[in-house]
C-alpha cells in the first residue's frame, strides 16, 4: 500500500496500471495462499458420525 502511495504522489500514470493490475493481482494471490494453508492446518473430524457415536 505504500508503493501505490508513493506511485500516486510521484506517477500517476503507473498508480493506475499498478493499483488495476498488480495489486489486484497479488490480493488474489495472498487470499488463495492463506486459504491453502488455513486448508491444510484445519485440525480434521473424526470419521465418527451421529449412528457411530459412542452413547
Amino acid at each position: 500500500m505504500v508503493s501505490l502511495f508513493y506511485l500516486g504522489i510521484f506517477y500517476k500514470a503507473a498508480f493506475e496500471w499498478a493499483h488495476l493490475y498488480i495489486w489486484q493481482a497479488l490480493i488474489m494471490l495472498d487470499t488463495l495462499l492463506v486459504w491453502m494453508v488455513w486448508i491444510r492446518y484445519i485440525p480434521e473430524r473424526d470419521a465418527v458420525g451421529p449412528a457411530n457415536a459412542p452413547a
